[in-house]
């Protein structure tokens, strides 16, 4: 799965991985023109880069469904 999320959208893309983990650690913090400001890029890349990241981030950290016969020990 590592590297389906690595060709998938990291390889193809032209920002810098370094920038793309800048996007993604400061989203929360400044707006997508500050962002682009900073980075020296348009401001519609950063977006379309940081809804991408999101969409993807957000996909694959869903909870995972559990089926079956569950055990839970000492659960308080």
């Amino acid at each position: 799965m590592r590297e389906q999320f690595h060709r998938d959208h990291f390889a193809s893309k032209k920002f810098p991985i370094g920038e793309m983990f800048y996007i993604i650690l400061n989203l929360d913090k400044k707006s997508i023109k500050r962002l682009s400001e900073e980075l020296g890029h348009k401001w519609e890349g950063v977006y379309r880069i940081s809804n991408e990241l999101k969409e993807c981030l957000a996909e694959k950290s869903r909870d995972p469904v559990l089926s079956g016969e569950i055990e839970i020990d000492e659960m308080y």
